[in-house]
């Protein structure tokens, strides 16, 4: 299950405003991820740009925009636990777009990013499942 939540690449998937996504690695695991996001219709593009910081091999993975990071700032934190029957999948994310219009887009930002999560573990579920019969 842990695989199916933690891999920032799943997300891609979710949302059609998902672009490009890059996820830098090194020995120890995954160290930073790069996302293109369209907040809307037409061209306009942002990156964003987050780090790991906190990786634990099918329990935990966190990312979070750096301070200072240019563009809208990301954070994500997944907790995947054993359960009676399954496993118990928490997660937590916030976007915030950057300037006095991204501030007056929170509102939007959190209801789109709530659809996107949902999607997101729907998504997860189904995949865990397998397939139909």
């Amino acid at each position: 299950m842990f695989a199916l939540v933690a891999d920032p690449a799943k997300l891609v998937g979710t949302d059609p405003r998902i672009g490009r996504l890059e996820v830098e690695r090194d020995a120890t695991g995954p160290r930073r991820v790069r996302i293109q996001l369209a907040p809307g219709a037409g061209p306009a593009a942002n990156e964003i740009v987050a780090d790991v910081t906190r990786y634990v091999p099918g329990k935990d993975f966190a990312v979070a925009s750096p301070s200072g990071a240019p563009g809208p700032a990301f954070r994500l934190e997944i907790t995947c636990r054993d359960a009676a029957g399954g496993t118990d999948v928490a997660c937590d994310m916030e976007l915030r777009m950057p300037g006095v219009a991204g501030r007056l887009a929170d509102p939007l930002l959190a209801a789109a990013l709530a659809q996107q999560l949902t999607a997101l573990l729907d998504r997860v579920e189904r995949e865990a499942a397998g397939p139909s019969s």
